[in-house]
């Protein structure tokens, strides 16, 4: 079985600090599943907002 990789965007502005990844995994946790990510960074645009990049991410069965 091949485990899913997807790539998407928070598109709101970030905040780092050390609870960014539960409040992300918080986020994208839906019934039954465990979100894992992957290679997180920011991506800014030219009028210098800044968004965070989940690369990959992978979901798993609880």
């Amino acid at each position: 079985m091949s485990i899913p990789v997807e790539h998407f965007y928070f598109k709101t502005l970030i905040t780092w600090d050390s609870n960014l990844l539960v409040r992300i995994q918080s986020l994208l946790d839906i019934a039954g599943y465990f979100v894992e990510l992957h290679d997180i960074h920011p991506v800014c645009n030219e009028a210098g907002d800044c968004y965070l990049a989940i690369v990959h991410y992978y979901v798993k069965l609880r």
